[in-house]
């Protein structure tokens, strides 16, 4: 806001609230919210005022992490947006960048002249603060009410039937987590051992990724890494298994929220063995002649003598030879 600006509104809300103050009365409270998001996303404080007395205007400043955040937008509460049937205070005025910052200031005079218009009574919304975070995963700000921002420094105050009450404030806090990963894909390439091919898109670059099956940590990966192959654990080859299999990013050892997908390794029926098998052997040269029929199409065949690997077969072969 430029400083004739400013000041100009200073001197407005100034008049209307710094009335006689009185300590009297009712407890009113300021309450900032606390919320969180990532690094690039957009995050909001919401100030309440709860109030045991009808309020006629308020003055505020809310600071806040230059480091963390970007204050962007202060924006009217339903408290003022429905004030005057629908139309709003007779006064408002925000500076997103205030003087003694890093913060922001606000006020607002619902009337001048009668019918006068108040805050009612109870637990109201005054304003919103919008800003765009900048701080890395496992940052904070604190949102903090001060009397110290602006040139000069505006007082946050609430002003009750002609006289200004100091508030009771209570702070908040923007805390940064780790964006999710997206796009979670796990599809069963081997039945026989129950492994699936998992892929995804990173929210952002992490430190690592960290892999899971129903909530135990299976791998640990590069935070670059978009894909993984994972053999079920527990189940035995061909299952049957139906776990949960979940994907997370890492920075600053803040982890993401659990990206997750169902896994579905149904149990393979031993296959029919071949029937009709008969052996002849020559005595003179020592070599067996076996035959068999398919009790079904195999993916592999293989020859065992005395339970010792002697060779592996195409599928779909029905005899073969074995020098004894």
């Amino acid at each position: 806001m430029f400083p004739r600006l400013h000041l100009l509104s200073f001197v407005v809300i100034l008049s209307f609230l710094l009335a006689p103050l009185d300590l009297s009365g009712g407890v009113h409270t300021l309450t900032a919210s606390s919320s969180s998001g990532v690094q690039g996303g957009s995050a909001s404080t919401t100030i309440t005022l709860d109030n045991p007395e009808e309020a006629r205007g308020f003055s505020m400043g809310l600071t806040h992490d230059s480091l963390v955040l970007t204050l962007t937008l202060i924006s009217q509460g339903s408290a003022l947006t429905d004030a005057n049937g629908g139309t709003g205070p007779a006064f408002w005025f925000e500076d997103i960048a205030a003087p003694n910052g890093p913060g922001g200031t606000c006020g607002a005079v619902l009337s001048f002249a009668a019918p006068l218009d108040s805050i009612p009574i109870g637990s109201n919304h005054l304003a919103t603060y919008s800003y765009t975070i900048v701080g890395a995963a496992g940052s904070s700000s604190t949102q903090a009410f001060s009397d110290l921002l602006g040139n000069p420094p505006l007082q946050t105050v609430i002003s009750v039937a002609g006289v200004t009450q100091i508030p009771v404030t209570v702070s908040g806090t923007v805390s940064v987590g780790t964006a999710s990963v997206t796009g979670l894909s796990c599809t069963l390439s081997n039945d026989c051992t129950c492994e699936y091919t998992m892929s995804w898109t990173n929210g952002e670059v992490y430190d690592a990724v960290e892999v899971r099956q129903d909530g135990a940590l299976v791998a640990t990966l590069a935070g670059t890494a978009t894909g993984h192959v994972l053999n079920l654990i527990n189940t035995g080859n061909g299952g049957p298994a139906s776990p949960t299999l979940s994907v997370t990013g890492v920075i600053n050892a803040v982890s993401s929220t659990a990206v997750n997908c169902a896994a579905n390794c149904p149990a393979i029926a031993a296959p029919a063995s071949p029937t009709g098998v008969s052996c002849s052997v020559d005595s003179f040269t020592g070599v067996a002649a076996i035959s068999w029929t398919n009790a079904q199409t195999y993916t592999t065949l293989s020859l065992t003598l005395d339970g010792a690997a002697a060779g592996s077969l195409a599928a779909s072969a029905t005899s073969a030879t074995l020098n004894l």
